[in-house]
């Protein structure tokens, strides 16, 4: 063992030694400078201030980073360079922590290389400029978009193209109001490829993006957790996917919503599929449709799946439409779901439906009309309620919820927290506000505050109505009735507060709670998290 190893280990000692900080301007007077004076695994730790110029990796595995975040930290090249930014590792990883990206004719930041590339807590703003806030294309590298704003880029917010080698994630992002008319595909991700693509958006706000097909997002292979509100387009305002090779939209238990989107020709989610596949299928799973608008009669999602038969098969499993409409060609299957959308809501030419919340009602085993309770049906809380006649009524077959019971009809089962709202933008990206234990009498509960600005002062805002009412650029869930000062988020990003429930608590009484922080990152100067309704059993 010790010759086997001791190669190795004298190889890691040497990679350790050589491993540096660089300091920018106390060690090299400008970024780049300290890019040609590093060696592999080094990390370039930039003051604050404006940095002139544009910045290209050479294809080292390097961590660039900024001391005091993007608030405070601006790389721009000016509209003389392509992009501001080039990254190409050839091997090893790259990443990018932390700051303004501004300038470049063509975008931002420019990614390629195989190696794996980190985009982390930077701010890409086009301004309304043209160019795309990231590019990556080429290469085999993983690539990986984290906590980022990406906003106002007239060309398109992430595009990641020939994404079949290695996953391109986008992850906790808001990706607003990006792309323009002129945009063909994808104005706020778009994950073309032309043998598949293996582009996911993980838990992401998609807001208000423009494009002629997929507004929201062009060609995913999958994307969980996310919102796509507001997004035009010509065709499918939401989400298009047109990918034989990954044709499934797969959301998380955490439930992704698919809302107010628009386009003549399908305003949610639009699947068709250009050659067959051998599954010839399209999986839809804890989704939420609500509000979306087009001319064919107001459809959440249109599906064309086909396999080498002929057949195809949607799949819509645990969901929830309100007004929207589904299409399902060849077979559409529906599982423990609640579709509250007035006469004919689902067409196909077979459609089979069980255990399901139907208005007007619909043939099969478990299919029921009834009002499904939701917490705030009005504000688009599609949570549900104590006394739901959806809670317990799911398949049998159906893997229980959470808390070991019978599967809950609807995306989002009964839970004594009920998330509300949109966060805010700050310096460590949307902060998330969750909860965990039960609102039974004497029972802990604690919530936890993720994604804060490290050491920022914090009010907690509790109420028993919700307000939904804005505020400093984001929205102020509840009516405040207690606002708690003087707390801190600790060096982590987190707060986490816990208590035990106290007795008496009426069923079903609803308590508002959302954390407010001083950050000079988000656009007033507040960034704030999502809320949360604390629902009593």
């Amino acid at each position: 063992m010790k010759l086997l190893l001791g190669p190795a280990f004298l190889a890691l000692l040497v990679v350790s030694a050589r491993a540096a900080d660089i300091h920018v301007p106390g060690d090299a007077a400008s970024i780049q400078a300290a890019i040609d004076q590093a060696h592999t695994g080094d990390t370039i730790i930039v003051g604050p201030g404006v940095w002139v110029g544009a910045v290209h990796f050479d294809e080292k595995p390097l961590t660039l980073v900024s001391e005091g975040g993007h608030a405070v930290t601006t790389i721009d090249c000016g509209p003389e360079t392509t992009f501001t930014v080039i990254m190409d590792p050839s091997s090893g990883s790259a990443a990018l922590d932390g700051f303004r990206i501004i300038g470049g004719s063509a975008g931002r930041v420019y990614i390629s290389g195989n190696g794996q590339t980190i985009v982390r807590r930077c701010n890409l703003q086009g301004g309304g400029g043209v160019g795309v806030g990231v590019y990556a294309v080429g290469g085999d590298g993983p690539v990986t978009i984290d906590d980022c704003l990406v906003q106002g880029n007239r060309s398109g917010g992430v595009v990641l193209k020939n994404a079949a080698v290695a996953w391109k994630d986008v992850r906790h992002c808001l990706i607003k109001d990006n792309g323009s008319a002129g945009v063909p595909e994808g104005g706020g991700v778009w994950g073309v490829s032309s043998v598949g693509s293996l582009v996911r958006a993980l838990d992401c706000l998609i807001v208000g993006n423009v494009a002629i097909k997929g507004a929201g997002a062009y060609a995913l292979a999958s994307t969980q957790g996310s919102v796509f509100l507001g997004n035009h387009a010509v065709d499918s305002g939401g989400a298009y996917s047109d990918l034989p090779s990954h044709p499934s939209i797969d959301v998380g238990v955490d439930g992704a919503a698919i809302l107010g989107n628009s386009a003549p020709f399908c305003g949610g989610v639009y699947l068709p599929n250009y050659g067959p596949v051998a599954s010839g299928q399209h999986n839809f799973t804890r989704c939420v449709f609500a509000g979306n608008t087009d001319d064919l009669g107001n459809y959440g999602l249109m599906s064309f799946p086909d396999d080498t038969q002929g057949n195809g098969y949607t799949n819509v499993t645990a969901c929830t439409f309100i007004g929207d409409r589904a299409f399902g060609l060849h077979t559409l299957t529906v599982r423990d779901s609640i579709v509250r959308s007035g006469r004919d809501p689902l067409s196909a030419i077979t459609i089979d439906v069980e255990y399901s919340d139907i208005e007007g009602g619909a043939t099969g085993t478990g299919n029921f009309d009834a009002d499904p309770l939701f917490v705030d049906a009005a504000q688009g809380v599609y949570a549900l309620r104590p006394g739901s006649p959806c809670v317990d009524a799911g398949s049998p077959s159906s893997p229980p919820d959470p808390d070991g019971s019978t599967a809950d009809v609807g995306a989002l089962p009964l839970s004594a927290f009920a998330s509300a709202g949109s966060p805010t933008f700050g310096q460590f990206g949307l902060p998330d506000l969750s909860g965990s234990g039960t609102l039974d009498a004497g029972t802990l509960i604690s919530l936890r505050l993720q994604r804060a600005r490290p050491l920022a002062p914090t009010l907690l805002v509790i109420g028993l109505t919700g307000s939904f009412a804005p505020l400093k650029g984001g929205v102020l869930v509840p009516t405040p009735q207690l606002v708690v000062s003087g707390l801190l988020v600790d060096s982590q990003g987190e707060i986490h507060l816990s208590g035990t429930t106290p007795n008496g608590l009426p069923s079903g009484l609803i308590a508002w709670v959302q954390f407010w922080i001083v950050d000079a990152a988000a656009a007033t100067g507040l960034a704030s998290s999502n809320g949360l309704g604390l629902v009593a059993p």
